[in-house]
């Protein structure tokens, strides 16, 4: 591997570690922030929505991300074998539309969200954080 590549690549892991570490901080802080403020019924509710939305959003951005991680082609010795760049790219527009389309359908679906959690009070919480899906896919 080039020096130049590796260098690349060591700089785009750092950088995108960084941000994880910021996003995992920033969202503890949230909750701890939030718990103060809110009823504890609240809170639960708040964290059951909280949840079940970041399991869909990190499933769509795990598999969106691999996908680009490993099939989109560093030189051209693989570039053969791999995905180009205009395929990789629409692949992330479709994540993008996907993501959405899992959004509005969280939002018009909340009360039977909340229905299947047997707490109609969900329902507002589920189409209050709707968008969360495609924020963090």
């Amino acid at each position: 591997m080039p020096s130049a590549l590796r260098n690349l690549y060591f700089k785009s892991t750092a950088f995108a570690g960084i941000a994880k570490i910021f996003l995992a901080v920033s969202g503890v802080i949230t909750i701890w922030q939030l718990n103060l403020i809110m009823s504890k019924d609240d809170f639960g509710a708040f964290m059951i929505v909280f949840s079940l939305y970041q399991i869909i959003a990190a499933t769509l951005s795990t598999l969106f991300q691999s996908c680009i991680l490993y099939h989109v082609p560093s030189d051209e010795s693989t570039a053969k074998t791999d995905i180009p760049h205009p395929i990789a790219r629409a692949g992330m527009g479709l994540s993008c539309v996907i993501s959405a389309a899992i959004g509005i359908l969280c939002f018009v679906g909340a009360p039977f969200l909340a229905g299947l959690f047997n707490n109609p009070d969900l329902s507002l919480w589920f189409a209050a954080m709707a968008g969360f899906i495609p924020a963090f896919t």
